[in-house]
């Protein structure tokens, strides 16, 4: 479709192509906070969990680390720390391909070429915000986990017999 063709039926394309790069930009953002918000999860629950194992351990140290909720708090921990590695470590941000731009988009007229790099920011735009809703969804399981471990810690330091 000749430049002119595309200018007259999609008018807001000039419009449109602005928010190319920013919509990258706000994504890239936006996973950032999400990773952080998970390693921020981790370092929290890892640091609580020592303090009250510690603390827990110095008030009466014949508390057994034997006892069914000590062990049932240790598996939400370890859950926890396994699932916010995976969260991590899977679904990467999906960003525009240069090389592809290079070697299939340069032969495009200016009308054309915004048309498409608006299209493919918008699908890169859905598949990353649905990444970030994944992680979203990760760090609320994270969060009800530690919780649980907490009560299960909890439970765990108040049956013990000098207590």
């Amino acid at each position: 479709m000749a430049g002119e063709e595309l200018q007259t039926q999609y008018p807001g394309i000039p419009i449109a192509f602005e928010f190319v790069l920013p919509s990258y930009g706000w994504m890239i953002t936006l996973v950032q906070a999400a990773d952080s918000r998970i390693q921020t999860i981790q370092i929290l629950t890892t640091t609580v969990t020592f303090a009250i194992l510690t603390a827990v351990k110095s008030l009466d140290p014949t508390m057994s680390f034997r006892a069914g909720r000590f062990a049932f708090a240790m598996v939400a921990f370890v859950a926890l720390i396994i699932i916010g590695v995976i969260a991590r470590s899977r679904g990467a941000i999906k960003l525009a391909d240069l090389s592809k731009i290079y070697k299939r988009w340069l032969h495009f007229q200016e009308p054309e070429f915004k048309k498409n790099a608006v299209y493919w920011a918008a699908e890169h735009f859905q598949f990353n915000a649905a990444l970030i809703e994944k992680k979203a969804k990760v760090s609320v399981a994270m969060s009800v986990l530690f919780l649980i471990e907490l009560l299960f810690l909890l439970a765990w330091a108040v049956t013990s017999p000098s207590f």
